[in-house]
């Protein structure tokens, strides 16, 4: 079939600079440490440093998701032996910014300032923390930047946090708590209550502007309309009582959950996050779009806030397709897709980063569903696997295509410049594009048919460069290679030199390409 897409590079959008494209660190995934067989010591493993460098990371969530809540930095009180120290050095060996998820179910917040002083304190601050609601005096911010400072003693407790290194992280933000509404969650309070919830995060954002006053301090809000007036009102009710404003709000988006409902593959990729009418029905018809959600959380921060909610920035500190990674949806190429055209869409609305969960979570095999397309019958919130399966279907290293999708995706956010306005006239056809600060437009092209190829004609306003172009892709030949290899590797295929024929536009030059089925394609053209 024959599709139009148009491209406009003479009228910039919003700048990808600072656009965050994130994953979310848990402390039980012992691959994060050079030791994976204990967990144990402060050093990266680098080749999982290496997989987040390719897939375009520039953000990571510091978290246990729900078991945030009772995780205490400086002792690991949940029994796992991936430290603070470890979790930090992940962030500066892929020269990341970080997102910290503060103990607020089990924790208090002196203990989320020693947290914070730890990771972005000045050694030679004197500031007191301060004598928390149980009676621990918390020292200094000097004295946690010493232990950030110092070697590992042998056998000592803090050796966790012993990392040798004076300068701070420099981690951006910090989120009070994981998802409180869902009261008794992990660690969260049996009884929610947003006074508080606000109260901590107030006298926590105090101390911390004694600490580090760039550190951004963020609340968790719940799905707008469905958790408005049980939650999201009361708290910035609360935040405005106590003038109070939060740096960001964190938004947990996942487009459905597999225990309550299920999403067709077409349902997924065409009636979701990029169609501004997709509600979900089972959760008070919540926004199941980025630019509703967006919207009604941006309406909702004005309402409570007044002028100031205009400033709150809007984060997606958790996102997915399912809540339950309920099929094997979740483990093929169809969530690769999805991804691609999950980032393409944030970037046209005001969100400031979208972090994906999570990293590494666990294989669980499955009865194949042929409803569903993919070769692996399991499913796995992960982006890479786990070693509950052996390759080609998982493994600790094995991507899965969700990663492709990503990595394509950060193509647009990696070399700064401004969106740029990109239409398809089909809704199978989704694309995104991006004029780099170097003057190059990239382009995302993302066939979500599962029946067609689409042969498309690429309008572009603004002339283009007779030099060669390049082009990455990511589909059902790459997925197949993986599936028929020995050991799960997988990658895109690059098509460098390519001459894309232009010929002359109304406007600009055009170009044709084929685009197969179930494939996503990034094209780098220089501009002239």
């Amino acid at each position: 079939m024959t599709a139009n897409i148009n491209v406009d590079t003479t009228k910039l959008g919003r700048a990808v600079e600072g656009f965050g494209v994130g994953v979310n660190l848990a402390a039980w995934d012992y691959y994060l440490s050079a030791d994976p067989d204990t967990g144990v010591g402060t050093s990266p493993n680098m080749q999982t440093i290496t997989m987040l460098q390719d897939a375009g990371f520039n953000l990571l969530r510091l978290s246990n998701g729900a078991g945030a809540d009772e995780w205490h930095f400086s002792g690991n009180a949940n029994g796992t032996p991936i430290g603070a120290g470890l979790l930090a050095n992940m962030v500066a060996a892929l020269s990341a910014d970080g997102l910290v998820t503060i103990n607020y179910g089990t924790g208090t917040p002196q203990e989320a300032a020693a947290y914070l002083a730890y990771l972005n304190g000045a050694v030679g601050n004197l500031f007191e923390i301060g004598v928390d609601a149980s009676g621990k005096d918390w020292g200094t911010v000097d004295s946690w930047a010493q232990i950030r400072a110092a070697n590992p003693l042998g056998q000592d407790p803090l050796d966790m946090l012993r990392v040798g290194r004076p300068s701070p992280f420099s981690v951006g933000r910090f989120e009070v708590g994981n998802e409180i509404y869902f009261a008794g969650w992990d660690g969260a309070p049996a009884q929610v209550n947003p006074s508080d919830y606000v109260s901590f995060a107030h006298t926590f954002a105090g101390l911390a502007s004694m600490i580090d006053p760039t550190a951004s301090i963020g609340l968790g809000l719940g799905n707008p309309i469905e958790w408005d007036a049980t939650w999201n009102i009361p708290v910035l009710q609360q935040c405005k009582a106590l003038g109070y404003t939060p740096g960001f709000i964190s938004d947990h988006f996942y487009v459905y959950d597999g225990s309550i409902e299920t999403l067709t593959d077409r349902e997924l990729l065409c009636e979701s996050v990029s169609d501004s009418s997709s509600v979900m029905p089972k959760h008070s018809s919540s926004p199941r779009n980025w630019a509703g959600r967006a919207n009604a959380y941006r309406k909702l921060l004005i309402n409570e806030l007044g002028a100031v909610g205009a400033m709150v920035e809007l984060v997606c500190a958790e996102f997915n397709s399912d809540a339950d990674a309920a099929n094997k949806q979740s483990t093929s190429l169809i969530r690769g897709l999805f991804v691609a055209d999950a980032i393409g869409t944030a970037l046209q609305t005001e969100y400031h980063g979208v972090v994906y969960w999570d990293l590494r979570n666990n294989y669980s095999e499955l009865v194949d569903s042929k409803s569903f397309f993919g070769w692996r019958p399991g499913a796995d919130e992960g982006l890479i696997g786990s070693d509950t399966a052996p390759p080609p279907v998982s493994g600790p290293f094995v991507p899965y295509p969700a990663y492709f999708g990503i990595q394509l995706a950060t193509k647009l956010t990696s070399g700064g410049g401004s969106v740029v306005n990109v239409t398809s006239d089909t809704d199978q056809l989704s694309a995104y594009g991006v004029k780099l600060a170097n003057g190059h437009l990239i382009l995302l092209v993302i066939n979500k048919s599962r029946a067609i190829d689409f042969d498309a004609d690429i309008n572009v306003t603004g002339l283009l460069s007779t030099s060669p172009a390049t082009a990455w892709t990511y589909g059902r030949d790459e997925d197949i290679a993986q599936r028929d290899s020995a050991d799960g590797n997988a990658s895109l295929t690059t098509s460098a030199n390519l001459d894309l024929n232009l010929t002359p536009s109304d406007s600009g030059d055009k170009f044709s390409f084929t685009f197969k089925s179930y494939s996503m394609v990034v094209f780098d053209i220089p501009l002239t």
